[in-house]
Parts: C-alpha cells; structure tokens; sequence
C-alpha cells in the first residue's frame, strides 16, 4: 500500500508493506513482505504503528488511485497545532483490495478497552449464573432422593426401589464430578460474547425442562423410570455445553492474553522509538 499523510496537499506516497494486529496497523519498508511471505511471521519491529481504536477509515479516491482515508480527533499533521484533525491517506494496488483493506480495518477499529470491559462483565454474570444452576440441580437430585425414600415406603416394593435409589446417588455423584470439573475449568476461562451469550441461554433453557421434568414427577410417580432417562440426556447434554464453553473460554482467554502482550510490547516499542 502507498503511504500518505494530509498535510495541505498530497504527496507522491511512499510504497509500505502493511499488517493488521488486533487494533493496531503496522507499515514496515516494502522488502519486509519477502521475509513475512517466507517465514509466515510478522516482525515485531515496524517502522510505525497507528492505533485504529475508534478510528474512522472511509473510501477516499482523491489521489487518482483505488484509496482510503483514516480520521482520528489525536491524529495531526506534521506542521499542525490546531485546526481540523489530520488524516492519513493510504492507496491500494485494486479497488478490491482497497474494499478489503477498509472492511478489515473498519473492523478492527472497534476493538476497544471499553468493549474488552464488557466482554469481561458478562463473563462474570454467565458464572453467576452457572453457580446458580448447579445449586438448582443440586437441590433437584436431593429431591429426587426424597421423592425415591418415600415411594419406596408406600410400594413396598425394596429392590427395585434400592435399584432406583442407587442409580440416583450415581447419578447425583456424576453430576457432582461434572460441576467439580467445571469449576476448575472455569477459573482458566474467558470466552468471546456471542459464545458467552448463547451459552447462557442453553443453560436457562435446560433449567426449565428441569423444572418440567420436576412438576411430572410428582404429578405420575408411575413415570420414574421416563424421568430418569430424561434426566441422562440432559446430564449428557449438560457436559457437551461445558466443554464448548470451556473450549470457547480458553480461546478468548487466550486472545485476550495475546492482545495485552501485544499492547505491551507496542507501548515500549513506541517509547524506544520517541526517546
């Protein structure tokens, strides 16, 4: 991409082989693309970065070539105190590719501290409300077991009800082992908002055919057995969310991480460079 920067008119641009990191463009010198395209790593070192968060990028085809130009009120130009902010002009090789460039940066624009504030609050509500499923769970089996202790008195039937009542501490168990995992899991979890979100609504949904499973139960004790499968399904499908979440969790955790080391080491980058 071509280079330019607003200062009354627009100069011939110097040629510059760009990257796109999280929030951050990065412009190196040209030759820098051989290294990348053959080592298929960035180097940490550029000759610039300009901080996108909140930037606004729009088409901009003034110089005679496929460009865009990116707006930011901190942005000013060489000879510039104050006035209108300065703009920094960029040219691509196509109009596809400058299309391109501006979804990708447009994108990468909304990644911001504020954003990462909100992800990180509705991380904290969806464990909330993990917690407070687990203890409604809880709550249920130990139900369950009560329900199971006072059939067994009324049918007098022991060895079956022994069967049922063993299988319900298994279960009961396995639950516990399951929300025990969990809650190891969750201490090294972050997860992306959309995945946070849709989890929490699986979660809420399968609370209510508990609570469903429940009013059946003491409608037809003649249903145990129904129940008692339904519940092992749910159990199944309990875990399949959790390792999703955990998965999902791990990975924004993860980007999150890269994110800070990045800014980091940008920030120092930039005070080596101002000093």
């Amino acid at each position: 991409a071509v280079v330019s920067t607003q200062s009354g008119h627009y100069g011939r641009g110097t040629e510059r082989f760009c990257v796109v990191k999280e929030s951050f463009l990065l412009y190196y010198d040209k030759s820098e693309k051989k290294h990348y395209e053959s080592k298929k790593m960035f180097n940490i070192h550029p000759k610039g970065v300009i901080p996108l968060a909140n930037c606004h990028i729009e088409k901009w085809d003034d110089t005679g070539k496929p460009g865009f130009k990116i707006t930011h009120a901190s942005f000013k130009t060489v000879t510039q105190t104050d006035g209108p902010v300065g703009n920094l002009v960029m040219a691509a090789r196509s109009a596809d590719e400058r299309d391109n460039w501006i979804k990708i940066l447009q994108e990468c624009s909304k990644i911001t501290w504020n954003n990462a504030q909100l992800g990180a609050a509705q991380i904290k509500q969806l464990e909330e409300n993990t917690n407070r499923i687990n203890k409604e769970k809880t709550e249920y089996i130990e139900k369950l077991n009560k329900e199971a202790e006072a059939l067994k008195h009324e049918t007098g039937k022991k060895e079956e009800l022994e069967k049922l009542s063993k299988k319900l501490e298994e279960e009961r168990a396995a639950m516990e082992n399951v929300a025990n995992q969990f809650k190891e899991e969750k201490e090294m979890t972050a997860q992306e908002l959309l995945d946070a979100m849709e989890a929490m609504k699986k979660l809420d949904e399968e609370r209510t055919n508990l609570d469903t499973a429940s009013k059946e139960l003491e409608q037809n004790l003649k249903r145990v057995g129904e129940e008692k499968a339904k519940q092992e399904d749910l159990v199944k499908k309990e875990q399949a969310e959790k390792e999703k979440l955990a998965a999902t969790s791990n990975e924004l955790k993860s980007h999150l991480m890269t994110v800070e080391e990045e800014s980091k080491k940008l920030v120092a980058e930039k005070q080596k460079t101002e000093q």
